[in-house]
Order: structure tokens, then C-alpha cells, then sequence
């Protein structure tokens, strides 16, 4: 207790003031209300007013950027007011690419210049591409002069009616075959329909086997037209 510190602080919310009492008993009243900010949004100028009325300005343009494009020079004004530049050109030249792309129409060659000035010579005229209608083969031949066949014939189809098997062979060589015959069983309707003249009756089966009768007698009497001559 002895050595307790004998300050308080203190903060008044309606008057936004805060009081500091030191070891002496001795108030300090500090006004937060005290100081002023206004903007002015033409210039884009911030003004602090402290308590004592002193204005500064604050300038918020300070800073700037600008392109020469004569010299290929950009200029930055930084917010300490410096100028910092940056060379385009020189950036552009140091990093340029020293490579070259020509084509020679009459001996259809791509010639490429690399960055160490060696040309590298690319003859668009190697490899063939040869087409046989009748055998409907497609022939390539390459630069060191080996023929690949390609047969564009290599799928078939074909269907056997004695069988009722459809096959077809598949550009990997191998048949695949679908039995129609099997598929029309699998989902053939079990329907049937017969008729007596005698009686007239028309008999239907269903596909669950019920018989469905229909006397066809007794409905002709009703439409038979009645006519005379």
C-alpha cells in the first residue's frame, strides 16, 4: 500500500471528455471534442483543425503517373513527392526475343532463327498421303519412305435370315453378333384371335391367357340395314 499508485482515469460519455488525476490529486481534463476534419471533394483536399485552430491541408493528389511516349519513359510522383521513372524501351529491348519464323513458298520450307542465330530448316514436303478409291485405302508415307496402309474398309455387316442373326465386325477385327430371332421371342405378344361363322363369336386371348368373347351374331341383327327393293 505503500507504493500504490494514486491515479485514475476517467471518461465522461455525454462530454466526450477524459480526466487523468495524477498522484497529486491534481485532475487533468482532456476534451476529445476538441479538433476538426473537413473534406473538400473539388480539390480532394482533407483539412484537420486541431484545438489550438490550426488548419493543415492534406492533399490527397500528391501522387501522379504520366507516359512519355516519345522517350517511352514512365513517370510515378510518389506521396513523398519523389519522381520515380521506368525506362519502357529499355525493358522491352532487354527482353526482347531474337528469333525469326520465314517460309519459303517455292520449296514449301519453314525456316526458324533462334536466339543464337541458327537457322533450322523444317521441309514441309516430307510424308505423303496417297488415297485408292476402288480398294478405298488411305496410304502414308513417310519421310524415310515406309508405306502404312490404312483400310478404311475394316467393318462389316451383314445379316443371315435363316438364322435371324445380325453380325458385325468392328474395326478391331472381331464379329459381334445379335440373334433377332431370340430378341422377337423375348418380347413376341401372346395374343391369338378366332372366329366361328357358325355361332358368330369372336374369340380373343390376351396375353395372360384370358379369353375374350365377342358375338358378333347378335350385334349384326342391330346394324343389319333395312332395306327394300
Amino acid at each position: 500500500r505503500e507504493q500504490e499508485t494514486l491515479t485514475t482515469l476517467a471518461y465522461d460519455n455525454t462530454t466526450h471528455q477524459l480526466t487523468y488525476t495524477g498522484e497529486n490529486g491534481t485532475p487533468v481534463v482532456l476534451n476529445l471534442n476538441e479538433g476538426a476534419i473537413a473534406y473538400d471533394a473539388t480539390t480532394n483536399i482533407l483539412t484537420y483543425t486541431d484545438e489550438a485552430g490550426v488548419a493543415t491541408p492534406i492533399n490527397l493528389n500528391n501522387t501522379d503517373l504520366t507516359y512519355d511516349p516519345a522517350t517511352a519513359v514512365l513517370s510515378y510522383l510518389n506521396t513523398l513527392g519523389v519522381t520515380q521513372t521506368v525506362d519502357l524501351r529499355t525493358v522491352v529491348l532487354a527482353n526482347e526475343t531474337l528469333t525469326t519464323l520465314g517460309y519459303n513458298a517455292a520449296t514449301n520450307e519453314l525456316t526458324y532463327t533462334s536466339e543464337n542465330g541458327t537457322p533450322v530448316v523444317l521441309s514441309l514436303n516430307e510424308g505423303t498421303v496417297a488415297y485408292d478409291a476402288p480398294t478405298n485405302i488411305v496410304t502414308y508415307t513417310d519421310e524415310a519412305g515406309v508405306a502404312t496402309p490404312i483400310n478404311l474398309n475394316n467393318t462389316d455387316l451383314t445379316y443371315d435370315p435363316a438364322t435371324a442373326v445380325l453380325s458385325y465386325l468392328n474395326t478391331l477385327g472381331v464379329t459381334q453378333t445379335v440373334d433377332l430371332g431370340a430378341i422377337v421371342l423375348a418380347n413376341e405378344t401372346l395374343t391369338s384371335a378366332s372366329f366361328d361363322p357358325v355361332t358368330g363369336i369372336l374369340t380373343y386371348n390376351d396375353e395372360d391367357g384370358t379369353a375374350n368373347t365377342l358375338n358378333l351374331g347378335t350385334m349384326v341383327p342391330n346394324f343389319e340395314t333395312l332395306t327394300s327393293v
